[in-house]
């Protein structure tokens, strides 16, 4: 038997979008799996939706948001 002399490239990836992760919370260079997003990047995003869907439908409760206002000081 011979041994492989040949240096292979990593297996992974590496990712040049990871270090402007720092500085944004947007959804940059989330990497694939397939021709998809990764599951747990995928899921983040359904449930991100569906918050900012729920808090759009929510009626502003104005009291609320006058009371809490008021107890952080800040002038209206």
């Amino acid at each position: 038997m011979s041994k492989i002399t040949e240096t292979h490239e990593e297996a992974v990836t590496k990712n040049p979008w990871r270090k402007l992760n720092a500085f944004t919370d947007a959804r940059v260079g989330l990497g694939r799996s397939g021709v998809s997003v990764p599951t747990s990047h995928l899921l983040a995003f359904q449930l991100a939706h569906a918050q900012a869907i729920d808090a759009v439908h929510t009626q502003l409760d104005v009291t609320q948001l006058s009371k809490s206002i008021m107890e952080q000081d800040w002038s209206s």
